[in-house]
């Protein structure tokens, strides 16, 4: 999967799960800090996993960083 498709991907899954629980109790000001471990965490799953094609650390990181500002609405 390519860098561009995963945040995508990532991003609508992260925002209705932010959705979810915000609507379940979640403080509104905890969202944007979930959101990006969440999507840094998908990353570093999908490295390991052979989802996601990464050269080194950073990239990763960056890409999972990525995706949970995009799902926080940080742009």
């Amino acid at each position: 999967m390519e860098q561009a498709q995963f945040i995508a991907t990532v991003a609508a899954v992260l925002i209705a799960l932010i959705e979810v629980l915000k609507r379940t109790g979640l403080d509104e000001r905890w969202a944007p800090l979930i959101a990006v471990v969440l999507g840094t965490g998908a990353a570093f799953a999908a490295v390991s996993q052979g989802a996601l094609q990464s050269p080194d650390l950073f990239t990763t990181g960056l890409t999972g960083l990525i995706a949970g500002l995009t799902a926080s609405g940080t742009y």
